[in-house]
């Protein structure tokens, strides 16, 4: 995918350092204090900010192969765990969660994500296998070089530092057979690296006060299928004493209580879905080491069933990597068109995320284009903040007033191809009153025997050959519906 909101954002004084020939290093050393002292002091961002100076394909991958090495340990855990080889129906079952149940579509894309989520993970996986490894030679010596990658784990995102911190204590509390010198030294890194986050003028600012706690905790729940389905299975082991034994592994314990302090973190900080990462990842291992644990043979039909799984993870990544290659391949066109158009409006075609194959919904992130943080981002780096760019379909351009299907509706909404749209007037008068360039709404919308109230609508203005004034309309996402019923009407709540 293209560089887009952090990347940008992250970006855009080293951009203009480039276009104007002074020194992108200093224009990287003031983007680095600039966030230490208004954003965060995470190492991620420091390192990635100096990533940038680089190639963007060697950021990219770095992210990959972090990821991967994750995997691999992911695997090596568990299986040290078990005591017996990770079998091909557990590394299936582990690596279809990952592909589906881990939020990507939050954005992950981003090389800035990719620092800061991918890679704490492998860190974080490394650790652990540390953790949880067999005591062996435990001397000062052999000990004491691991304050570094425990400083640079607990400072690299809190996040993944602060739940894997609380997993080593709640191990060292329920099994004192762990408390050796090599957990005290990771704790020790854990907590200098913490220390260095903490250290950061804005770092307590991340931290909301959320108005309902309850209402929140039901929201973030809902972002974490793995959390949730590995809650499931475990209150179902729990209910034979046979079952139980697994359930209070040294593994159990740290990634357990490393997942429900992520959870809190998410709870209590930011509402995106990558806040809750580590919680996702962790909740897989788990899932993987008591699918391990409990079924010794799979059979066929596991096997099999495994495998059209795999089959349709790798199809939704194949997917995926060709929308994403799509945009990578408009990138260049959309700068330049952009720096062209007097007001910021470019035609460019694109597919909104709810005419896409379902299988490629919620990743990759299809809003890059009207999403307003997108955007605005976008314009800090190539333009400025009152030329905000807005995106219309080529295909549009030439479209009149009363092309399409007509929908039911206050707006007089009509349907032309795969987009919606509306006369501007039309628009203003159900609005009731003057609207700007754009803008969202609530509207309701009807499909076949459903209605669907309160769904976010954006809208955005703009004139088509003819002179005439019209309204595209994009949904946040998707209409749920979309694939099985047609949509026949549309109201602004």
């Amino acid at each position: 995918m293209p560089p887009f909101a952090d990347d940008l954002w992250f970006n855009s004084d080293i951009y203009a350092a480039g276009l104007k020939g002074t020194s992108r290093w200093e224009a990287a050393c003031g983007t680095i204090a600039n966030h230490y002292l208004n954003d965060n002091g995470r190492l991620s961002n420091i390192i990635f900010t100096l990533s940038l100076l680089l190639p963007r394909w060697i950021g990219s991958l770095v992210g990959a192969g972090a990821f991967g090495a994750a995997m691999l340990l992911s695997y090596r855990v568990v299986a040290e765990s078990c005591r017996r080889e990770v079998g091909f129906t557990t590394a299936v079952a582990m690596t279809v969660l990952w592909i589906f149940a881990l939020p990507w579509y939050d954005s992950v894309y981003l090389a800035c994500y990719q620092f800061n989520y991918l890679i704490p993970t492998a860190l974080c996986c490394w650790l652990v296998s540390l953790s949880l490894s067999p005591s062996g030679n435990t001397t000062w010596k052999n000990t004491l070089p691991l304050l570094i990658p425990g400083a640079i784990a607990g400072g690299w995102h809190e996040g993944f530092s602060v739940p894997l911190f609380a997993g080593v204590i709640a191990l060292l509390v329920f099994r004192p057979d762990y408390r050796n010198r090599r957990n005290l030294i990771l704790l020790v890194g854990l907590s200098a690296g913490i220390a260095w986050i903490f250290s950061s003028p804005a770092a307590l600012a991340r931290a909301g006060m959320p108005g309902s706690v309850l209402s929140r905790i039901v929201v973030v729940l809902a972002l974490h299928p793995a959390f949730l389905l590995c809650a499931a299975v475990a209150a179902v082991l729990m209910t034979k004493e046979k079952w139980r034994r697994p359930l209070v592994s040294p593994l159990c314990i740290l990634l357990g209580i490393s997942a429900v302090v992520s959870m809190a973190i998410h709870v209590l900080s930011v509402r995106a879905p990558r806040a809750g990462w580590w919680c996702e990842f962790a909740s897989v291992v788990i899932m993987g080491y008591m699918f391990s644990s409990y079924i010794r043979r799979p059979g066929r039909l596991f096997r099999i069933a495994g495998v059209l799984l795999l089959l349709l993870g790798f199809a939704r990544l194949a997917v995926c990597d060709v929308y994403a290659w799509r945009y990578r391949s408009q990138y260049d066109t959309l700068v330049e068109s952009y720096k062209a158009s007097a007001d910021g409006t470019v035609y460019l075609d694109f597919t909104p995320e709810y005419a896409s194959p379902v299988i490629a919904w919620m990743a990759p992130s299809f809003n890059i284009y009207y999403d307003r943080y997108q955007r605005w981002m976008f314009a800090r780096c190539y333009g400025s903040e009152e030329k905000m760019p807005v995106v219309i379909p080529c295909r549009l351009a030439d479209l009149r007033p009363d092309d399409g299907r007509l929908l039911d509706g206050n707006m007089a909404v009509r349907q032309f191809g795969d987009f919606y749209f509306c006369s501007q007037d039309e628009l203003t008068e159900a609005v009731g009153g003057d609207i700007a360039r754009e803008g969202e709404f609530l509207a309701s919308i009807k499909a076949g025997p459903v209605k669907m109230d309160s769904v976010r609508m954006f809208y955005f203005l703009y004139e088509n050959a003819h002179g005439e004034r019209l309204a595209l309309l994009l949904p946040w996402r998707v209409f749920p519906v979309s694939p099985v019923f047609r949509i026949e009407g549309m109201w602004i709540s």
